[in-house]
């Protein structure tokens, strides 16, 4: 079971703080860096990984770079449940989370080589959600006008303001 960032050790938001930085560090350097042992540090990344507080070793990668070139913002409101894993899972969901009302309500962030295959998956949503979906609305997204696409910052400034409790 992962913990909160309140209920870890000092030294284990320092390790997840180094870790975060830049991902490619090995547990020698972060402990060099933190001023912890390497066997503290060896703890620390298997307590994570088993805990999936890190559950995957992952690069941030120029999504337009390896040829997603479209992009798009649903929301959708659900008339009844559907299965969320199923919808999470699809190739082209790069994010999906449901507001908390009693409205049902999906963001869903979805990518694209071409403007063929949103379509087609515009199309094959439609057709498998339809009998379920109350409101739905979408918006396309160009590559150059996305900003920021990755959670780094948010998590360094949570490890950050923890530490410094």
């Amino acid at each position: 079971m992962r913990e909160s960032i309140e209920d870890m050790s000092h030294n284990e938001r320092k390790f997840l703080l180094a870790l975060i930085e830049d991902g490619s560090r090995t547990d020698t350097e972060i402990a060099s860096e933190t001023g912890m042992s390497k066997a503290t540090a060896n703890r620390i990344r298997r307590k994570f990984e088993e805990n999936d507080t890190i559950h995957e070793y992952l690069p941030i990668v120029d999504l337009e770079a390896v040829g997603v070139s479209v992009y798009c913002m649903m929301t959708v409101q659900l008339s009844e449940p559907i299965d969320k894993s199923e919808l999470a899972d699809k190739p082209n969901t790069i994010f999906l989370g449901e507001t908390d009302d009693f409205r049902r309500t999906l963001v869903l962030f979805v990518g694209f080589p071409d403007f063929d295959e949103y379509l087609e998956f515009m199309e094959s949503f439609k057709n498998e959600y339809r009998s379920k979906i109350n409101e739905f609305d979408k918006r396309l997204i160009a590559p150059d006008k996305i900003f920021k696409e990755d959670f780094t910052h948010l998590i360094k400034h949570n490890i950050k303001t923890q530490l410094e409790k």
